[in-house]
C-alpha cells in the first residue's frame, strides 16, 4: 500500500482543525482555543480533546 503525502498551506490546515472540533467537540476551532488557552481542558482526560489538540496548526 503506498503512502501519499500532500503539503498544505496554513487555511487548509485551520479548516482540518476546525473541522475536527466541530465533529468531535461540536464547536469551532476559535473556541476550542481560547478553551484551550486558557486552561478548560487541563484537566480533561476525553481522547476526543486530544484529538483535536494534535490538529492544532502552530502559530495560532
Amino acid at each position: 500500500m503506498a503512502v501519499k503525502f500532500e503539503k498544505i498551506d496554513a487555511d487548509a490546515s485551520w479548516q482540518i482543525f476546525d473541522g475536527a472540533a466541530h465533529r468531535l467537540l461540536g464547536i469551532d476551532a476559535a473556541t476550542f482555543v481560547q478553551r484551550w488557552d486558557s486552561g478548560s481542558y487541563a484537566d480533561d482526560t476525553d481522547t476526543k480533546v486530544m484529538k483535536v489538540a494534535m490538529l492544532r496548526p502552530s502559530g495560532r
